[in-house]
């Protein structure tokens, strides 16, 4: 039996097809991979360059924050905080004393009741200065102006009525200064050892416990507002005691003076001062550190025309 041959192509199954499609794709996504591959690794020398470049520009904006700082720190006026944070300021100004300390301000108990911690270390600065033999002038306000600054400051000026003033001082500490006044009434002067000055910050807290509560003790609660008149008591009493323990050094001389002034400052050596605008004159009152040598003068002639007009100061001690 004759077998025909057939003369048509044998066709190639479907599986093989795919096999042959597979083999080209797999050789495709390997070269894709090595260039993939390839492309990483230049893109990690980058940006550990680009690492490199950024550590070097943070090192020099870092200088170069510091060298504005500096000379920021160096520039003869320059701000440096709002009133009671830049206290510290003034006991770092006064800690680097080495001869004549000249202090003008409103009162002896400057923040006394605004940062009663910060108030006793600065205290306890000129304490230390009085006992190294350093002269200390100190210029305040005498009661009538102290009482007139003070009620500016709590918002009860030009209030006659002792009932409408009591209500308004309430008001106003509760509704802007309720935790200052907590703080004020809770703080324990004289914690922490200052020496010799302990006793005399630990009096204050009798002072002011016995004035404003009759040395009744609040401690589960709250301390009651007390009129604005008791108030400016206590404050009052607590800066003239301290005064008095100034005095005692022999070597703190104590001006009172029956002038309103425009300014407040802390000047040493004739060589630098911090000083502040009061509050009669803006909201807030902010200081400023200067080395200006024309300004340094001005602020030494106004102390030195306060201690010699007898009409407007009165001298308490030394």
């Amino acid at each position: 039996m004759d077998i025909k041959k057939s003369n048509s192509p044998v066709k190639k199954t479907g599986t093989a097809k795919q096999l042959i499609e597979a083999r080209r794709w797999t050789i495709i996504s390997l070269i894709l991979s090595i260039g993939m591959m390839a492309f990483a690794v230049v893109q990690s020398i980058q940006l550990v360059r680009v690492a490199d470049r950024l550590e070097v520009q943070h090192n020099n904006t870092s200088d170069l924050l510091e060298n504005t700082k500096a000379i920021f720190d160096n520039t003869a006026t320059h701000y440096i905080d709002d009133f009671p944070t830049f206290l510290p300021k003034i006991s770092q100004l006064i800690s680097n004393a080495k001869e004549e300390i000249i202090i003008f301000q409103d009162v002896t108990g400057y923040g006394l009741f605004s940062s009663p911690d910060k108030f006793q270390e600065y205290i306890d600065i000129l304490w230390k200065k009085a006992h190294d033999g350093k002269k200390i002038s100190l210029i305040s306000y005498n009661a009538e102006l102290s009482y007139q600054c003070r009620s500016e400051q709590f918002g009860v000026a030009d209030i006659s009525s002792k009932e409408e003033q009591n209500d308004k001082f309430e008001k106003h500490i509760s509704n802007s200064l309720q935790q200052t006044y907590d703080n004020f009434i809770n703080f324990k002067f004289g914690e922490e050892n200052f020496g010799s000055l302990s006793t005399h910050l630990k009096e204050l807290n009798k002072i002011r416990d016995r004035i404003m509560f009759g040395n009744r003790k609040y401690v589960k609660e709250k301390a009651p507002i007390v009129s604005f008149d008791v108030f400016n008591q206590a404050l009052d009493s607590m800066a003239y005691y301290l005064e008095k323990a100034l005095c005692g050094t022999n070597q703190v001389s104590i001006y009172e003076s029956a002038r309103l002034h425009n300014i407040h400052y802390w000047l040493i050596d004739n060589t630098e001062a911090v000083f502040a605008f009061p509050r009669h004159l803006a909201a807030v009152e902010v200081g400023y550190r200067t080395r200006d040598g024309n300004f340094l003068n001005y602020l030494r002639s106004l102390h030195d025309d306060c201690v010699t007009r007898s009409k407007n100061h009165r001298k308490k001690c030394g």
